[in-house]
């Protein structure tokens, strides 16, 4: 990240993601799971999105938006993933609330996409682009940041097989 981003930005945001971060690893239960599976699929999957896409003169989806997508479908599929444990009791959310981590000039933000299953993928990267842009611009709501269940971490250009996100 240094080398795409100046993180010497405000050290008051850098402090309270900081202290988020630190408090979010201490209260939440840490999973990881790795698999090793073949994308054959997903990518020609999008290619064709990026055929259509390109003879409408639309933005085909990214890789990030289409994995948003599937956590979304996993999730709604076994939804006790969702679970939160909050004031001493188990808190099931509203909806499938989806977070996605961006590397800001300030540090990392989580802007949450809302209700992810009931949005087409055109809507979907729709309103992850405008997500990341108001991130990256510093114009990101502290509510656009809240009630997500599940962060969706892109390392791309990075030749990362696996990781436990802190």
């Amino acid at each position: 990240l240094a080398r795409q981003y100046r993180l010497d930005g405000n050290p008051q945001l850098r402090r309270a993601i900081a202290q988020r971060m630190m408090i979010a690893s201490h209260e939440t239960g840490p999973v990881t799971l790795t698999a090793r599976g073949g994308a054959y699929q997903l990518v020609r999957f999008r290619q064709q999105c990026k055929r259509a896409n390109a003879e409408g003169g639309a933005k085909p989806p990214g890789y990030t938006e289409l994995f948003v997508k599937l956590s979304a479908a996993a999730l709604q599929k076994h939804p006790a993933l969702l679970d939160q444990w909050i004031d001493e009791r188990i808190a099931k959310p509203a909806g499938v609330h989806v977070a996605v981590a961006v590397a800001t000039a300030n540090g990392l933000v989580t802007p949450v996409i809302r209700d992810v299953p009931t949005l087409s993928l055109r809507e979907l990267s729709t309103s992850f682009d405008e997500l990341v842009e108001l991130a990256r611009s510093q114009r990101l709501a502290v509510e656009q940041m809240r009630g997500g269940a599940f962060t969706v971490s892109r390392l791309r250009g990075y030749p990362v097989e696996a990781f436990t996100p802190l």
